[in-house]
C-alpha cells in the first residue's frame, strides 16, 4: 500500500517532468537498498531491542525515506530538466541570451559583445555537461583518484608523467590578448553557473564538490584530445618489439606500408599547382638499428599499453571529409561534408552550438570545456576535419643522458592515504618506463617521449578561435599558422565558390631517420626544426574540383618531406568514397551527400570476395554460409545476414599469427591479412592448415560454430543488428552495474571499420567507435545545412535531451542548422 501510494505520487509528478520511469526506478532502488540495510540491522539486535523497534517505527521510517527520496528526485529534475527555457545572463560585457530549440541545441547571442556570447557558451556548457567537463579536468590533471579512490592511481601516475597540465600552464602567456579575453569570459560563464551549486547527479553520488573552473583547465583538455589522435609512441614500442623478436622482414609484413596504387588526398598535380615540388629540400628516411634484445611476449606489452593509456579513450578514431566545387553542384556553390569517428560515450564528445554576436556568427560542433566551434561554418566559410596519422612523437633512449630532472607530486586518494609520485624528465620529455609497467623490463633502461604538443607555446586554441572569425581563404590560412596539434586534414569552402585543403601543425623534420623505432638521443637524431607552414600539404581550387580525405595517406611519395614512417589506415573507406562521388552526376545536391555519408557498403568485401568464395566448405553449415555470401552485396545493414557471416569469419581470419604462442590480433593490420591471403603467405600455416585455402576453410567452420552458439541455427536470426549495436557508456560510471543501466544507452547499428558510415567493433561485435558527429553544409544556402551528434545534448540521464538524437543518428537523419542573419 505504501509503495503503491508512493508510485502514484511519482506518476503524478512524472506527468510534469516527463521522467517518471527513471524517477520511479531510482527511488525504488534507494528504498529497497536502505530498507534492506535497516532489516539487517534489526535482525542483529537482541530480542529485547527488537521489541522496542516495532514494525510501526519501521514503516514510519520507510515513509519518511520515500518522502525524502521523492524530494531528492524532484530537486534533480527541477535543476536539470529546464532545457528549453530561455536564459538571460548579465555578463561583465553586456547581456547574453540563450535560447534552446526542440532538440536542446542552444543559440547563444548578444547584441553588445562577442565576449558576452562566450560567457554564455561557458554557462551552457556547464549547465548541460559539467560532469563531462569535471571528469575531463580530472583526467588531464591526473587527479581521478580524488573522486574514484585507489583504483585510478595507475591512471593518475600515467597522466602526471606525461604532464599535460604542466605543459598547458606554460602556454597561457603565448596566447594573444583577444584569445585570453575570450577564454577569461568563457571561464567566467562556467563559474557563474557553478555559483548556484547546481551540481550534476554524478558528483552528488560520488560526494565530490568541484573547484572553480580555470583558464588552464580549458587549454589542458585540448592536449588530451591531441594526444588521443596522435599516439604513435605506442606503435614505436610495438615496432621495436616485433623487430627484435621476429626480425625486420617479418615485422614489415605484419605492419605493411600503404599500398602504392591506393589513393592519396593530394595528387602530384596538386603538389605542383601549390608549388610544393619546387622545394630544394628532400628529406631522407632511414631505419636506425639498435642493440638487439630478445623480447618473449609482445602481446603483454600491447595489452599493458592499451590498458594504461585507456583513460578517456578515443578509440575508433578516424573521420571522413570532402568538399565539392560549385562546378559539380546544382547550385553552383560548394558543398562540404564531415563526419568524425570517435569512441562512443555518454554523453558524446560533441555539443551542437550556435553563436551570434556583433562580429561572431558561427554554427557547428563544440567540445564542452573548449570555447570555440571545432568544425562547422560561419557566415562566409565552412570547414571540416579528419585525423592525418602524421607522426609528431618520438621515443628516445636516454639511459646515459644528463641532466634528468626529478619532480615529486602528491596524488590525493579518496578514503586512503596520499601517494607520492616521482616524475623524471629528460631534456626531450618525460621518461615513461615506470608507467608502462609490464613492458618496462623488456625495453631500454630509460626511454623518454618527445611530442610537439608538449613543446612550449601551444596556440592551437587560438587557431580554432581565429577560424571561427575567418571570412576567406587568406584569413583561414592565417588562422592555421597558430595551429600546433593534433595535425588534421582541414577541408575548406566559402560562399565565393572557392574550395581548399590544408594540413597544419608542427611536424618535425627528421633527416636521415624516420622515427619508426626508439632512437638514441644524440646529434644525429635531433629534430631539425619543423616543416615550414608554406611547405605543409595544401591546395586551393584544385582542377579536379573535389578534395576527399578518410585518414588515408595524405600525399604521394613525391612530396619532399616525410610526414610519417607508415600510414596506418587501410584505404577501403577512401576507395568507397571516391567510387560514390565519381558516380554522381554534375548536378549534386545536399541530399546526395546524405546517402554517401551514411553508406554501409564494404570495399574490403569487394577485394576479398573472389578469394573467400573459393573456400572449400568442411560441413553443411559452412556451405550454407558460402551460399549466402555469394549473393551478398557487401552492405552491412542492420538486417543483413551476409554481414554477420562475413564479420564472424573475418574475425577468425584476423587471428593469423607468426607462431601459436604469440597473439597478434591487435598488432596485425588488415592489409597484412589481405596480402597473406592473396599471395598464399606463410602465416596461413597455423592451426593444422597447410596453406591459405585450408586456413579459410578452418576459420569459416570455426566462425559458423561461434555464430550459431550466439544466434542459433535459424538463419533468420543471423541479422547484423542482433550482434552489432552501439553502446554509449557513461563517463566514469558506465561500468558500475547498479548505475550503468540508468546512464548507458544502446541501439542496433550498421557498418564496420571499413564502411563510410563507420561501425568499429570489439571482439564481441559491440560497436565502440563511430561517426559521433556529422555535418553537411551547402555554401549556396546556409539554411540548407545540417548536422547531428550521436546521442543528445544533455549529460543528465533524466533529461529528454540525453538521448533524443540517438534514433535520428542511427537512421541517418539530421537537424537543420539555423540561418545566420544580421551579419
Amino acid at each position: 500500500m505504501l509503495l503503491a501510494s508512493y508510485q502514484s505520487i511519482n506518476l503524478i509528478y512524472s506527468q510534469v517532468c516527463g521522467q517518471g520511469f527513471y524517477l520511479f526506478i531510482f527511488d525504488y532502488w534507494i528504498i529497497v537498498q536502505v530498507s534492506g540495510l535497516l532489516l539487517k540491522f534489526i535482525k542483529s539486535l537482541s530480542v529485547e531491542m527488537r521489541k522496542r523497534f516495532s514494525m510501526k517505527n519501521y514503516l514510519n521510517f520507510i515513509i519518511l525515506l520515500a518522502v525524502f527520496s521523492l524530494i531528492f528526485m524532484i530537486w534533480i529534475v527541477s535543476n536539470y530538466n529546464q532545457k528549453d527555457k530561455d536564459i538571460l545572463l548579465n555578463t561583465p560585457n553586456g547581456k547574453a541570451v540563450i535560447r534552446f530549440d526542440s532538440h536542446g541545441v542552444p543559440h547563444v547571442s548578444s547584441e553588445t559583445s562577442d565576449l558576452a556570447v562566450f560567457f554564455g557558451l561557458g554557462y551552457v556548457h556547464a549547465k548541460d555537461r559539467f560532469w563531462q567537463m569535471e571528469f575531463q579536468r580530472h583526467v588531464v590533471k591526473g587527479t581521478l583518484s580524488e573522486i574514484f579512490g585507489e583504483a585510478t592511481i595507475p591512471q593518475d601516475k600515467f597522466l602526471r608523467t606525461w604532464g599535460f597540465y604542466r605543459s598547458a600552464s606554460n602556454d597561457w602567456n603565448t596566447l594573444d590578448e583577444k584569445t585570453k579575453a575570450i577564454i577569461n569570459s568563457y571561464t567566467a560563464g562556467i563559474n557563474e553557473f557553478l555559483k548556484n551549486d547546481n551540481l550534476p547527479i554524478e558528483l552528488i553520488l560520488l560526494r565530490y564538490k568541484p573547484q572553480e573552473w580555470t583558464n588552464i583547465d580549458s587549454i589542458a583538455w585540448g592536449k588530451i584530445v591531441a594526444w588521443q589522435l596522435q599516439n604513435s609512441w605506442q606503435d614505436k614500442i610495438e615496432n621495436y618489439c616485433l623487430r627484435e623478436t621476429y626480425g625486420q622482414s617479418i615485422a614489415s609484413l605484419i605492419k605493411p606500408p600503404y599500398p602504392q596504387d591506393a589513393p592519396t588526398t593530394l595528387s602530384t598535380q596538386n603538389l605542383i599547382s601549390s608549388g610544393l615540388l619546387n622545394k630544394s629540400f628532400k628529406q631522407v628516411g632511414n631505419t636506425t638499428t639498435l642493440v638487439k634484445t630478445v623480447i618473449p611476449n609482445i602481446s603483454n606489452i600491447h595489452k599493458q599499453l592499451s590498458h594504461t593509456a585507456n583513460i578517456y579513450n578515443i578509440s575508433g578514431k578516424g573521420s571522413n571529409n570532402w568538399v565539392i566545387s560549385g562546378k559539380f553542384t546544382k547550385s553552383g556553390r560548394p558543398i562540404l561534408a564531415n563526419d568524425i569517428h570517435l569512441e562512443l560515450s555518454a554523453p558524446t564528445l560533441w555539443y551542437l552550438t550556435e553563436l551570434d554576436g556583433p562580429k561572431l556568427h558561427v554554427r557547428g560542433a563544440s567540445i564542452p570545456g573548449l570555447p570555440s566551434i571545432i568544425t562547422g561554418r560561419n557566415a562566409h566559410i565552412a570547414w571540416g576535419i579528419t585525423s592525418t596519422g602524421v607522426d609528431t612523437q618520438d621515443i628516445y633512449i636516454v639511459s646515459n643522458i644528463e641532466p634528468i630532472k626529478s619532480i615529486k607530486e602528491a596524488i590525493y586518494v579518496k578514503n586512503s592515504d596520499m601517494v607520492q609520485h616521482e616524475i623524471k624528465i629528460s631534456p626531450v620529455g618525460p621518461i615513461i618506463n615506470d608507467i608502462i609497467e609490464e613492458s618496462s623490463s623488456n625495453l631500454p633502461d630509460k626511454i623518454a617521449v618527445k611530442w610537439t604538443a608538449l613543446q612550449p607555446g601551444d596556440t592551437t586554441i587560438q587557431s580554432f578561435l581565429e577560424i571561427n572569425y575567418a571570412k576567406n581563404w587568406k584569413e583561414f590560412k592565417e588562422a592555421l599558422k597558430s595551429y600546433i596539434a593534433p595535425s588534421l586534414n582541414f577541408v575548406y569552402a566559402d560562399n565565393q565558390n572557392n574550395i581548399g585543403y590544408y594540413l597544419p601543425g608542427l611536424i618535425p623534420i627528421r633527416n636521415g631517420w624516420n622515427g619508426k623505432f626508439p632512437i638514441p638521443l644524440d646529434k644525429k637524431h635531433q629534430w631539425e626544426g619543423f616543416i615550414p607552414f608554406e611547405d605543409l600539404p595544401h591546395v586551393y581550387n584544385p582542377q579536379e574540383g573535389i578534395i576527399v580525405s578518410a585518414n588515408n595517406k595524405c600525399v604521394p611519395d613525391s612530396y619532399p618531406y616525410e610526414l610519417t614512417y607508415r600510414w596506418v589506415e587501410s584505404p577501403y573507406r577512401i576507395l568507397r568514397l571516391l567510387d560514390l562521388l565519381k558516380n554522381q552526376n554534375h548536378d549534386l545536391v545536399l541530399e546526395s551527400m546524405i546517402h554517401i555519408q551514411t553508406d554501409t557498403k564494404n570495399s574490403l568485401w569487394k577485394e576479398m570476395k573472389p578469394i573467400m568464395l573459393q573456400t572449400l566448405p568442411l560441413d553443411s553449415i559452412s556451405q550454407k554460409a558460402l551460399g549466402i555470401l555469394k549473393n551478398w552485396d557487401g552492405d552491412l545493414a542492420v538486417n543483413s545476414i551476409g554481414a554477420t557471416i562475413f564479420s564472424f569469419w573475418f574475425q577468425e581470419i584476423k587471428k593469423m599469427q607468426p607462431t601459436p604462442t604469440i597473439e597478434l590480433l591487435n598488432l596485425t593490420s588488415t592489409l597484412f591479412i589481405v596480402n597473406q591471403l592473396i599471395h598464399n603467405g606463410e602465416f596461413c600455416k597455423i592451426n593444422n592448415a597447410n596453406n591459405c585455402k585450408q586456413y579459410l576453410s578452418l576459420t569459416l567452420q570455426t566462425a559458423m560454430q561461434k555464430l550459431i552458439e550466439r544466434l542459433g541455427k535459424n538463419e533468420k536470426n543471423w541479422q547484423w543488428g542482433k550482434v552489432h549495436s552501439s553502446t554509449f557508456k557513461a563517463l566514469g560510471i558506465g561500468e558500475i552495474k547498479w548505475l550503468s543501466w540508468i546512464w548507458n544507452r544502446s541501439i542496433s547499428t550498421p557498418g564496420d571499420s571499413y564502411t563510410v558510415n563507420v561501425g568499429t567493433y570489439n571482439d564481441h561485435f559491440d560497436q565502440i567507435g563511430g561517426a559521433t558527429y556529422r555535418q553537411l553544409i551547402d555554401l549556396s544556402d546556409f539554411e540548407n545545412s545540417y548536422y547531428i551528434q550521436a546521442l543528445g545534448q544533455s549529460g543528465n540521464p533524466l533529461s529528454k535531451h540525453y538521448d533524443d538524437l540517438m534514433n535520428m543518428w542511427q537512421k541517418g537523419q539530421y537537424i537543420k542548422m539555423k540561418n545566420i542573419t544580421n551579419q
